[in-house]
């Protein structure tokens, strides 16, 4: 009896073997496959499997869109305008000046195709999408929560003075980087390295007279500096800097994403 046993242990080590033997076999030829538990791979009906890894791709195939991070175009639903945006360092700005009607904002020399080339110059008032009663001269407007949107679209917001300060410090404390290859005069012209397009819009003084185009554009902030100015960025021959302005005054703007 004891001898069938071994015998019987013997033949059982070797089937053993057998087996595991034909199981390496099958893993060698397929893959580490999960042979426990196929209803998901027989039924592809079966929407909570996991998608198959040797489906094609269509690396082949041409794209049908492409993306880019740094850089595009999006629609001010207000009157359906398209705007040119450009990332630069971890800031998305609109790469055109604004170009949106409201009270206190004029096109230079009262023409729209300035506006259409140079987008419009807005009263400190209107930039910030208030009535000259609550933020023109003279009075405080007190804005103190910020991103403020202002008289930008949808998702966007006017600048206060320290992102401007960041936009400098990220290209490296050149202006000329900013301002565009063209329009300026003179010594004017810029590099444009990362598609900023400043452009020389001039402004609208204090005084309501129209000047400087071609030679100085001007950026409004949402930073208040008293009753009377707020601050803006301007841009003049080599000059790219900090300054406040009279409330009065008309300059561009440039929105930067929320």
């Amino acid at each position: 009896m004891k001898t069938k046993t071994l015998i019987f242990a013997a033949l059982s080590s070797i089937m053993f073997v057998a087996c595991s033997d034909y199981q390496q076999m099958l893993a060698d030829d397929y893959g580490d496959m999960n042979w426990g538990d196929n209803a998901a791979a027989s039924n592809p009906s079966n929407t909570g499997s996991p998608s198959t890894p040797n489906t094609p791709s269509n690396a082949g195939s041409p794209s049908t869109s492409v993306s880019n991070d740094k850089s595009g175009s999006f629609v001010d639903g207000r009157d359906n305008k398209v705007y040119n945006y450009v990332t630069i360092g971890s800031q998305t700005w609109m790469a055109q000046n604004l170009n949106y009607e409201v009270p206190f904002s004029y096109c230079y020399e009262d023409k729209v195709k300035n506006c259409d080339a140079y987008g419009r110059l807005y009263s400190w008032a209107a930039a910030m999408g208030r009535k000259d009663a609550e933020c023109g001269a003279s009075v405080i407007c007190g804005v103190t929560t910020y991103p403020y949107r202002g008289v930008c679209p949808s998702g966007w917001h006017l600048p206060t003075n320290a992102e401007w300060e960041l936009l400098l410090a990220t290209v490296g404390g050149s202006g000329d980087f900013l301002k565009s290859k063209t329009t300026w005069t003179a010594n004017g012209v810029g590099s444009d390295n990362y598609g900023f397009s400043a452009l020389p819009a001039g402004h609208r003084s204090a005084s309501t007279y129209f000047e400087m185009l071609g030679s100085y554009t001007s950026f409004w902030t949402s930073s208040e500096f008293d009753k009377s100015d707020a601050h803006r960025w301007y841009f003049r021959n080599t000059t790219f800097a900090d300054g406040n302005a009279s409330k009065v005054e008309a300059n561009s703007v440039r929105c930067v994403k929320d």
